[in-house]
């Protein structure tokens, strides 16, 4: 199976058991990462971070946000809109579980709650 790392899972200190699937890691994520490191607090944060974006650059290519994505964005906004209301994830968590849904993988994360109202739509796994 193919399955989508999203970012709680490739920053956590204690990385997953993460069977025989497939893994993917989204733009989104690489974009987020970037950001980490820009953003750090202080010079020791931004070397350890930088290392492991640089590692991650180096095992994957990530899937690209395309055409197939905003579409999967607007179908997973509007889901997670019409059982919830006004949504708690942020357009970062809906890009990446978009990017999965596109991509017909499953969603690996460390934060579910971020993924409320998309049973139905992209298969979330908490790690």
């Amino acid at each position: 199976m193919k399955a989508v790392m999203d970012t709680s899972v490739i920053v956590s200190a204690d990385p997953p058991s993460l069977g025989d699937d497939d893994l993917f890691v989204t733009a989104v994520t690489f974009a987020e990462l970037h950001a980490g490191v820009l953003l750090a607090s202080n010079d020791a944060d931004r070397a350890r971070r930088l290392r492991r974006l640089t590692k991650l650059t180096a095992l994957y290519d990530p899937l690209p946000l395309d055409a197939g994505v905003a579409i999967a964005y607007g179908r997973i906004n509007a889901e997670v809109a019409r059982r919830n209301g006004p949504r708690p994830a942020g357009p970062m968590d809906l890009l990446i579980a978009a990017t999965a849904l596109s991509n017909g993988c499953r969603l690996y994360t460390r934060k579910v709650g971020e993924f409320d109202g998309l049973e139905d739509v992209v298969e979330v796994v908490r790690v």
